[in-house]
């Protein structure tokens, strides 16, 4: 009996053993899955691209931060809940409809308004079990918005260069043609060609040369030579560049700055160039006897110059374009007056490499007032 007790109890304490490394075996394997887990939630949470799970019951198993974000759900308010449910688009409705019945990868561009429009791609696959069974769907959304406004400034910029290039071109080869053709033999027909021939010249090499400039300026390639620059200055030269502008036009132009007006800090031969464009177009859009008024003032750390004008003004839709390469509010005139559609673009890059910014306030017909805002020239203490 003794003997029997001994090998029982020996028994027990073996059985013992295995559960307690059996015990341990498991929770090594918990804490390893528990692991995995949450490395994998960091790194779905930390993806730019959205994930969306969905299983064979049609409910949302999963859906990472850029995906919720993409959607405008709440934390946890998609746990376990049919897609159809809490999603409102209908491409990607039926786009996941379709991968669940069908079992095969779909790929789709889709729209949704959250308010505004996104643009988004739409990689769905099937999700299988070893044995071919349909499980679910993974649905990953890329959100390329971004790329397609880019890609639709491209393919603007591209048509615009070539619009703006043509026009010249098309009137020097008519003119040239004509001029081989024997207007040559009549000399004040010549001239009059020669000069309208010089003239589309001119804008062409004034419009290849803002590309560049401008292209430098995007590309950060352009050198800025920073030093503490005196806007008061700066302002009456950029004036004095339109003189005779004004004189013709019999405007008023109007410059206005405290007596202790704060340096800035930049490139003075820039600045120059943004307060200039800014002023010729003033003096361009506003009629004979109008007024200008040029305006300098200092809040916090930022020098503030706004143009101000008695102008044609600008219609409030084109305002969120008025700086974009090309664009123009009146097409015809501004042609007609040399402009190359560049020049707007040109002070929002020299005001953003200065860390600086460039604004409209404008109405049709009440004129405009463009503020160009700098930061001061930090003197060491």
């Amino acid at each position: 009996m003794r003997n029997f007790f001994s090998r029982f109890s020996a028994g027990t304490e073996q059985s013992r053993k295995q559960l307690d490394k059996l015990n341990d075996q498991l929770a090594q394997k918990i804490e390893g899955l528990t692991r995995e887990r949450e490395e994998m939630l960091a790194v779905l949470s930390s993806m730019v691209e959205g994930v969306l799970v969905i299983n064979a019951e049609e409910k949302v198993v999963l859906a990472n931060t850029a995906c919720a974000r993409m959607f405008g759900w709440k934390s946890g308010e998609w746990n376990n809940r049919p897609f159809w449910e809490i999603m409102r688009h209908r491409e990607l409705l039926d786009l996941l409809k379709r991968v669940l019945s069908r079992g095969t990868f779909e790929n789709a561009e889709i729209s949704i308004f959250m308010p505004e429009e996104k643009i988004i791609q739409a990689q769905a696959s099937p999700v299988k079990t070893g044995k071919g069974a349909k499980h679910g769907v993974v649905c990953v959304l890329h959100d390329i918005t971004h790329l397609k406004k880019l890609e639709h400034l491209r393919t603007e910029f591209v048509a615009n260069v070539s619009h703006e290039l043509k026009t010249p071109l098309t009137s020097i080869k008519g003119f040239v043609e004509t001029l081989l053709a024997g207007a040559l033999e009549n000399p004040e027909t010549a001239r009059n060609f020669l000069t309208i021939i010089d003239g589309h010249a001119a804008r062409l090499e004034r419009l290849i040369s803002e590309l560049l400039e401008l292209a430098r300026l995007e590309s950060g390639e352009l050198p800025l030579q920073l030093r503490s620059v005196d806007l008061k200055s700066l302002l009456q030269r950029s004036r004095q560049l339109f003189e005779n502008e004004i004189r013709a036009k019999r405007q008023v132009v109007e410059i206005e700055y405290p007596k202790t007006l704060s340096p800035v800090s930049g490139d003075e031969e820039k600045l120059e160039r943004a307060l200039g464009n800014l002023i010729h177009n003033a003096v361009k859009f506003t009629p004979e006897e109008g007024k200008i008024k040029v305006c300098a003032r200092e809040e916090a750390a930022q020098v503030k110059i706004s143009i101000s004008d008695t102008g044609i003004g600008i219609p409030e839709d084109q305002l969120p374009r008025i700086f974009e390469r090309f664009y123009r509010v009146d097409k015809s005139r501004s042609r007609k007056e040399g402009g190359t559609g560049l020049g707007l673009s040109i002070v929002k890059h020299i005001a953003q490499v200065h860390g600086g910014s460039v604004s409209v306030e404008s109405r049709a017909g009440k004129g405009s007032t463009f503020t160009l805002s700098l930061p001061k020239h930090l003197t060491e203490s």
